[in-house]
């Protein structure tokens, strides 16, 4: 029998992984837009079309949503930053990303 080597994501876990951000992009935009206390479970069903069984699997409740969506948000921004601050040469770059950043949470 033959072994197989995978060097990336098997297709499952991939799709488990892309669903799970799917769940997160869509949970921050409407407590973004409603607030904690407007948001409902449906609510960031109906913005993601994922099923209420899959995001409960994920999450378990609103609260586990929305510390997991906050810490999704905030890791992609520090990775931002961090790749920047690993660049000699990104001055400009990093002047460029902290204006829109900025201008991105004002709004």
């Amino acid at each position: 029998m033959k072994r197989r080597f995978f060097t990336s994501l098997s297709p499952l876990k991939f799709n488990r992984r892309k669903c799970r951000y799917r769940f997160l992009d869509a949970a921050f935009e409407v407590f973004l837009e409603l607030g904690f206390e407007n948001v409902t479970m449906s609510d960031i069903i109906r913005r993601s079309g994922g099923s209420f069984s899959t995001i409960y699997k994920f999450f378990g409740n609103k609260e586990r949503l929305f510390a997991a969506a906050l810490k999704y948000k905030i890791d992609e921004v520090f990775n931002v930053f961090q790749s920047l601050a690993e660049r000699q040469d990104g001055d400009n770059e990093r002047r460029f990303f902290r204006g829109a950043w900025l201008k991105s949470v004002r709004t």
